[in-house]
């Protein structure tokens, strides 16, 4: 008997701590809500964007150089190799991808992530303008340059698919001009256009059906009217 009334003295005392804590934790939460709600009303919240870095255009500029391998002399009989006579409607390259690398950092930003085919044919000794881009203020060091190694020519007699030698990627540093082979760097200034003009160099040999690409950037050039 005297077990029990322990055991209730105890349970009673947990039931009455119980509700004390609970009407503490309510009435404190109670007050919060209403301090936060009458700060609220005080003072409003408002939105604001968020912080945007300075930001310029790039306008990336695109042309071509085709030219064929010359009369070539086989080693053992001397014989001389004359390129075929053809004429090109069309050479399609397919672009996967370009990035710009900003200078200093590993930071690299993509321009073209699908694939786009483009007709050095149509752009061979002419300039055009590929796309414009806007980038963050600050110095650009390269492009990363990704294509396809199947370039598919269309000519009057037959089409023929080049395979192009070495690599798939190119890192194509910028040059101040084409007289100028001193690298140097690409800068974007803030509500600035700045121009950069991409140079697709090929070597075409019909006999091997393969082409050698070299890839250049210049900053300073001049558009055709």
């Amino acid at each position: 008997m005297h077990k029990r009334n322990q055991l209730t003295i105890i349970l009673s005392t947990i039931i009455i701590s119980s509700a004390i804590i609970a009407g503490l934790i309510t009435i404190k939460d109670s007050d919060t809500i209403i301090s936060d709600f009458q700060n609220f009303v005080d003072n409003p919240f408002t939105w604001e964007p968020p912080t945007i870095p300075d930001q310029g255009n790039l306008h990336l500029y695109i042309t071509s150089d085709m030219y064929e391998n010359e009369s070539a002399v086989l080693p053992l009989d001397g014989i001389k190799l004359v390129p075929p006579s053809y004429e090109i409607y069309h050479i399609y390259l397919t672009i996967d991808k370009i990035l710009i690398k900003q200078k200093g950092t590993n930071t690299l930003i993509e321009l073209v992530d699908e694939p786009i085919t483009i007709d050095l044919k149509a752009i061979n000794n002419t300039i055009d303008l590929f796309d414009a881009f806007v980038l963050p203020e600050g110095q650009y060091s390269a492009l990363h340059f990704y294509y396809e190694r199947e370039i598919i020519a269309e000519t009057n007699v037959v089409n023929k698919t080049f395979n192009v030698e070495g690599s798939d990627f190119f890192s194509i540093p910028f040059f101040p001009n084409k007289n100028n082979n001193a690298p140097t760097d690409l800068q974007i200034n803030k509500n600035e256009e700045t121009e950069l003009l991409l140079t697709l160099q090929m070597q075409i040999r019909w006999q091997q059906q393969i082409m050698f690409p070299h890839f250049f950037g210049y900053l300073d050039f001049t558009i055709p009217v």
